[in-house]
């Protein structure tokens, strides 16, 4: 009996150690997607033990079960395999649970933005595969600064799907206060930054479209906003010198700003100035400081060109000023 226990021993023995080199190996598909079922299966032996489970909870006391989540992500499943008279096995798996494109490609809300301000567009999906813009780009990301409707497909192994989205750039409005200009005191300056915006904001704090300045020596600078989008503009106001001055060009095109050539200065109590072209040919000659030329001969606007001018002034301390010199018309 002894002998045939023995002999029961020695083969039992054989077979079990023989089991314990036995190899497991695991089979899976990684990624799949999301709610989609997915068999994990590891090699089966007779007379092994087998259990799966999660970090949470045993999945399967067999050797495959069908694995499903629709957590999108990387997902860690630990197998244990265990015989009498071996050591336990242990062994992990990672598959990654990817989206349905559907379910997270968003480009949001349609877009309204400044000209000069880009829009960045992202279509990021896991496991994307392709990529592809109605702009041509494909990328994951686009660059849109033009206004139109722009859309992305996506591609994974889930899918493929689309989504839309408008963007409008809006024209930077434009402001012009005019060139720097030179006013004596006592003379109230009227600015205008244009009609049409949504809304105005000066340096002095005021905020309708006219102001009128009593200042010298000053930068005005004003803000114009429309649909959001804004533009500014800066002019200088300096005082009139002492001495009579003519400024060195004028332009005499309608716009309102700059037309009329003045003799500027303090204390002017009469003034004498002609004004000849290249020809010699007088084209204007005043006497009142609160007049000046608008680049008119006999009512005919004259070309632009430089002009000669001679001028004599007396102060209103019987000071006599004389000055000779050249004014450029410009249109």
């Amino acid at each position: 009996m002894k002998f045939f226990l023995k002999i029961f021993f020695i083969l039992y023995s054989a077979y079990v150690f023989g089991q314990c080199d036995t190899n497991i190996t695991v089979s899976f598909v990684s990624p799949v997607c999301q709610s989609s079922s997915q068999i994990v299966y590891a090699s089966w032996y007779q007379g092994f033990s087998y259990q799966w489970s999660d970090s949470s909870q045993v999945l399967s006391n067999s050797n495959f079960f069908a694995f499903s989540s629709d957590n999108v992500g990387l997902h860690k499943l630990f197998l244990r395999v265990s015989i009498i008279g071996c050591p336990i096995r242990y062994d992990t798996v990672s598959i990654r649970v990817l989206p349905h494109p559907q379910d997270v490609i968003n480009l949001g809300s349609d877009r309204v933005v400044c000209e000069g301000v880009s829009v960045s567009l992202d279509a990021t999906v896991q496991g994307a595969t392709n990529y592809l813009w109605s702009n041509g780009d494909v990328t994951q990301t686009t660059v849109i600064n033009q206004t139109g409707t722009y859309w992305v497909r996506v591609t994974n192994i889930c899918g493929i799907w689309s989504d839309t989205i408008d963007v409008l750039v809006r024209p930077n409005p434009t402001v012009d206060l005019g060139s720097d200009r030179v006013e004596c005191m006592g003379t109230a300056i009227n600015l205008d930054a244009g009609e049409g915006y949504d809304g105005y904001l000066w340096s002095t704090g005021e905020i309708t479209q006219f102001i009128d300045v009593n200042l010298r020596n000053v930068t005005i600078s004003v803000v114009v906003d429309s649909g959001g989008c804004t533009a500014s503009d800066t002019i200088t106001i300096t005082d009139c010198p002492v001495n009579p001055q003519i400024p060195t060009a004028f332009s005499p095109n309608g716009d309102g700003k700059n037309d009329v050539l003045y003799v500027r200065g303090n204390n002017i109590a009469s003034i004498d100035l002609k004004i000849y072209n290249r020809l010699g040919i007088l084209v204007y000659h005043g006497t009142s400081v609160s007049s000046g030329w608008d680049g008119k001969f006999s009512g005919s606007e004259q070309d632009p060109d430089v002009y000669i001018y001679i001028l004599s002034a007396q102060l209103s301390d019987g000071t006599v000023y004389e000055k000779t010199g050249h004014v450029a018309l410009i249109k």
